[in-house]
């Protein structure tokens, strides 16, 4: 292929913030500045910074690959996570299942903090 583009393939069980590297011959390590956010994966997304329709653009095409598809958020992201499920299911005329709770959260100094967090399911 040519040095434009190349095939990227990742885990399903990666989220978050990926930083990909070059590694030549040698085993020396590059960065190429390339950062990517990974807000969702299989069929579950998960809510952060981004609009909430960039996340129920998300949703709406995981509805497309998948029967159910599980919204999950914690702390302040919580009402987007809500609001990201309301729209989905106006759109698609399907009613959610939410579970609510709290989870364990290990900070740097070794401590546990709560967090509230809502797990949202839709199924087609």
């Amino acid at each position: 292929k040519n040095s434009d583009s190349c095939k990227i393939n990742i885990p399903d069980n990666v989220h978050g913030r990926v930083i990909l590297y070059i590694e030549d011959s040698k085993g020396n390590k590059y960065l190429p500045g390339i950062k990517l956010n990974i807000s969702y994966m299989g069929n579950t997304i998960y809510i952060g910074r981004k609009s909430t329709r960039f996340y129920v653009n998300k949703a709406l095409d995981c509805l497309q690959h998948h029967k159910k598809i599980t919204i999950l958020a914690r702390g302040k992201w919580i009402s987007k996570a809500v609001d990201v499920a309301r729209r989905v299911c106006e759109e698609r005329k399907i009613s959610p299942k939410v579970k609510i709770g709290t989870e364990e959260i290990a900070t740097s100094e070794n401590r546990s903090r709560r967090k509230s967090a809502i797990e949202i399911a839709l199924q087609t």
